[in-house]
């Protein structure tokens, strides 16, 4: 009997593409040790009864540990006000980055109180010191393996694992948080950050949360992984627990905008023809020749005076001549 789900099951399957990944779906539910009624062998956690290390013949069962185990049903009562946790995550032995997760406890109560005390380690067990174990670029970064911190354990604050709450919140985009299981009804405590819209999750994993803050963190996280999903530097918790509504960081004011086009420099003017253009020296004489001199009275208080385009020139007034005399007059002769 395999804990894991078949890769052919559609549960697994992207649409239109490969199966989803097998460590992607942890293997929480492994086969465990019969009962030995004989005296000899193993127990159910793997210790010699006979002491000698042989067992009695029997051989011990790799995670044993996995036994079927009730998890602890206690209420949970939300009070109202929103949740937000954090995770400083420190990449590649670098001062950590905080990320700040808003929980909904408003849908998913258990499933929001669990991870928020894993957040602040109150059981006496937490997130802290936890690797994330697998970053696949473009898809996810898991985490919450605090016992074994390979992606092969974990443990809920109810017990080794809680059944599903709800499947009402969606895998919408990046940033999405939400429980990594192998079936359903085995939530624990491993996680996982979407780094892409998952929405082949959305029935199988319940969504309790999202990033509110630290995306720059989140890209640093994405930045450290491989295809295989194996990551290519250390990606650990370094603290984790409860914390207040983030302040919002300023938002800069926008550029200026830009500044309007130049207008065309204007079309260039016609040049004069060949035949109709006359040397600058020759047009210069020509003028100076026709105009008229006017007379130039030398006094104290003159005003020299002023040349304008529209000038007439000055004509010298010229006197009328008198008239001839009139003719004398002769006697008349004598007949």
């Amino acid at each position: 009997m395999g804990g894991c789900l078949s890769s052919n099951d559609p549960i697994r399957r992207r649409p239109g593409s490969k199966p989803l990944p097998r460590e992607l779906l942890m293997p929480v539910a492994l086969p465990v040790a019969p009962p030995d009624t004989s005296g000899g062998g193993f127990d159910v956690v793997g210790r010699d009864r006979t002491g000698d290390g042989s067992g009695g013949g029997a051989q011990p069962v790799r995670h044993a540990r996995l036994v079927e185990e009730k998890s602890v049903e206690w209420p949970v009562v939300w009070d109202g006000k929103p949740v937000y946790v954090y995770l400083d995550v420190s990449i590649g032995g670098r001062a950590p980055g905080r990320i700040v997760i808003r929980l909904r406890p408003d849908v998913v109560p258990r499933t929001a109180e669990n991870f928020r005390l894993l957040c602040t380690g109150e059981r006496g067990f937490g997130f802290k010191g936890t690797p994330f174990h697998r970053i696949e670029p473009t898809l996810w970064a898991q985490s919450g393996d605090w016992e074994f911190k390979n992606g092969t354990g974990g443990r809920s604050v109810y017990g080794l694992h809680f059944k599903d709450e709800s499947h009402k919140l969606k895998h919408t985009g990046r940033g999405v948080v939400s429980m990594v299981v192998s079936r359903p009804d085995t939530s624990n405590s491993q996680f996982m950050i979407a780094l892409d819209k998952t929405e082949w999750l959305d029935d199988l994993q319940v969504v309790f949360g999202e990033v509110v803050d630290g995306m720059e963190v989140v890209d640093a996280i994405e930045g450290a992984g491989s295809a295989d999903g194996t990551p290519t530097m250390s990606v650990i918790i370094a603290d984790c627990g409860q914390t207040e509504k983030p302040v919002p960081k300023p938002v800069p004011p926008p550029p200026p905008p830009p500044a309007p086009p130049a207008p065309p420099p204007p079309p260039p003017t016609a040049a004069m023809p060949a035949a109709a253009a006359v040397p600058q020296s020759t047009a210069t004489a020509a003028q100076a020749a026709a105009a008229p001199t006017a007379p130039t009275v030398a006094s104290a208080g003159a005003v020299p005076p002023v040349a304008t385009a529209s000038a007439v020139p000055v004509v010298a007034a010229v006197a009328p001549s008198a008239p001839p005399p009139p003719p004398a007059l002769r006697p008349p002769r004598a007949a």
